[in-house]
Order: structure tokens, then C-alpha cells, then sequence
């Protein structure tokens, strides 16, 4: 594997994460003009509380990372084996985001500062945000994360 691979920056995890917003909001439109006439209040609450969290989990699991991080060639993985997450691991980190936004979200900024580019919910959760520079068949292969910085550092 020759491409670099790097932790993602903060801006570009940033930009990721407004393109999320703008497809969840794009979802939640559309389910809406379809089934609101059809569902009652109570329900369109649990759905708007419960479909984000199980929909942002699941593209993790599948795809290692969510729409707005796909399309910027990002990927979520375990920061000591470079694997696809594991469940219950996916699980803790979207439960960390509420500890990264205490206190005024400093959780989250911690990615500036912090050299592998961790979060507080990264850092609870064990898990790095990779930037591969170049798009390859595979982005979550079996080899281990410090295997592809070696690559990338050739």
C-alpha cells in the first residue's frame, strides 16, 4: 500500500461533520413530508431521537464512518489495531460525544491540540480518525494502523 495515510485534522473533520448535518437534515425532511401525516407525535419524537444514533452506528460498523467522512476520504478505526470498530466500541464513542461537548465542547477542539488528532470521545472510545490521501479498493484492510503510516511514510 503506497498512499499516505494521516489522522484527520480538526477543519476536516469539522467539514465532515456539517455535511452530515445537512444530509440527516435532508433524511429527516423527506421521512417527514412521506409519514407525517401518518405518525403521531409521540413517535415522530422517539424517531427523532433513536434513527440518528442507530443510523450513525451502523454506517461505523459497515462503512467506518458516515457520509460527510466518506466523502472526505476519512475513516473511523481502533487506534491500536488500525480494525474496523467493534460494536460495543462504536457504541461508547457516540455515548462520548456528550463528554466532548463538556465543558463548551472542548472534547471536541482537543483535536487540534491533541498529536494523533484525538477527540475526548476518540480517546475514551480508542479510536483514531484517518485521512487517506489517495482512495484505494479496501480502506479498511486487515493491516494495522501503524502498518499504514509506515507505508504512507515511504
Amino acid at each position: 500500500m503506497n498512499e499516505q495515510v494521516h489522522y484527520a485534522s480538526f477543519s476536516r473533520r469539522l467539514a465532515a461533520s456539517l455535511i452530515d448535518t445537512l444530509f440527516l437534515l435532508i433524511l429527516f425532511i423527506v421521512l417527514y413530508a412521506l409519514f407525517a401525516a401518518l405518525i403521531d407525535p409521540l413517535t415522530i419524537q422517539l424517531v427523532n431521537n433513536i434513527l440518528p444514533v442507530v443510523l450513525v452506528i451502523a454506517l461505523w460498523l459497515r462503512y467506518g464512518g458516515t457520509p460527510g467522512k466518506l466523502l472526505l476520504n476519512c475513516y473511523i478505526v481502533d487506534a491500536q489495531t488500525g480494525d474496523k470498530l467493534q460494536p460495543g466500541q462504536a457504541i461508547l464513542r457516540y455515548l462520548a460525544y456528550f463528554v466532548s461537548t463538556i465543558p463548551l465542547g472542548l472534547g471536541f477542539f482537543w483535536i487540534i491540540w491533541h498529536p494523533r488528532r484525538q477527540g475526548f470521545h476518540d480517546l475514551i472510545a480508542s479510536t483514531v480518525v484517518i485521512h487517506q490521501t489517495a482512495i484505494i479498493a479496501d480502506p479498511l484492510a486487515s493491516q494495522s494502523l501503524d502498518e499504514l503510516i509506515d507505508a504512507g511514510e515511504k
